[in-house]
């Protein structure tokens, strides 16, 4: 008769297969500890967001994607930020998110256009993931779109830009291309700097810059760009879709994904600079603004664009 082993009494040696299977389960649960410790828990995150801007849902998104799992999210424009007691690290998505007021012992993960560690009045530990692409990648991109690209203009004002611009001149002697900066106190300041250029430059850069882009400013600079023939490079596809020749630059979610990396690197007691730049950009085309502006794109660059707007 086949003894049954499904029941058996208190004292009573489990059967082989089950032994087995619970020492497989044992193992299991202990990697989950282990990968769990290695990544840091949910707990120990929190994500606050400036609003329900589509940017800052999809940085979100694109967080949660590296690291694994959900973290813990609050949208300032809609409810309270609440931070667990388990909470270590804040990831702060947009400058109100950013500039809000947590304990010096987190550590604070960001990205805010134009704005440094040093204007955001933290005492405690903080990293920003920039927004746009590395200075000589930059350079190096536009280049790539306009091989004949040699006098370059900038127009910005936040002060954080100032050394930005600095590090793509490093790059840009190499590259024969001459940049010029203009620095405004004031976005009125805009439709007199462009009436007062001496000489037409060959394209126009515009940075992620809050304190002169807005919607008047841009109508500007796009206007300006297709009347005069000069191309104008933007820091978002979301400008270049508007009307901007083009941009180089970190999707939204390629920052959140480069925020995950960071956070990880901190856990596991790895140091990292202060500033973050994402590893992989995008670049977005228009092609009537590529037509205004005299801007010919070859069929295999055009294969290698992420973004093609019409």
């Amino acid at each position: 008769m086949k003894k049954n082993t499904d029941n058996f009494a208190a004292g009573e040696t489990i059967p082989w297969k089950r032994r087995r299977l619970a020492s497989a389960l044992v193992f299991a649960a202990t990697l989950l500890v282990y990968a769990v410790i290695g990544r840091g828990s949910a707990q120990e995150i929190t994500a606050v967001l400036s609003s329900g801007s589509n940017a800052y849902a999809e940085s979100l998104a694109g967080f949660e994607k590296e690291w694994g799992q959900p973290v813990p999210a609050a949208n300032m424009a809609s409810e309270n930020v609440t931070l667990s007691h388990n909470s270590s690290l804040v990831i702060a998505f947009g400058a109100k998110a950013a500039m809000r007021s947590y304990p010096e012992s987190l550590t604070l993960v960001y990205w805010s256009p134009g704005l440094g560690i040093n204007q955001i009045g933290r005492a405690g530990p903080a990293i920003k993931i920039c927004l746009g692409a590395r200075p000589d990648i930059l350079i190096s991109r536009l280049k790539e779109i306009q091989p004949k690209l040699k006098n370059l203009r900038i127009f910005f004002m936040a002060n954080y830009y100032t050394r930005y611009i600095e590090d793509m001149r490093q790059t840009s002697r190499s590259l024969g291309i001459i940049i010029q900066a203009d620095k405004l106190n004031r976005t009125s300041e805009l439709p007199a700097r462009l009436r007062a250029m001496e000489t037409k430059p060959d394209a126009v850069l515009i940075l992620n810059d809050p304190l002169l882009i807005n919607a008047q400013t841009f109508a500007i600079l796009k206007n300006y760009s297709w009347a005069n023939g000069v191309p104008l490079y933007a820091p978002t596809a979301g400008l270049v879709e508007q009307g901007a020749t083009a941009s180089v630059g970190p999707a939204f979610a390629e920052l959140g994904r480069a925020a995950a990396q960071t956070v990880r690197k901190i856990l596991a007691g790895n140091s990292t600079g202060e500033e973050i730049y994402p590893e992989i950009n995008e670049i977005a085309v228009n092609l009537t603004a590529a037509e205004k502006t005299g801007v010919i794109l070859s069929e295999g660059f055009i294969k290698k664009v992420q973004k093609v707007f019409p």
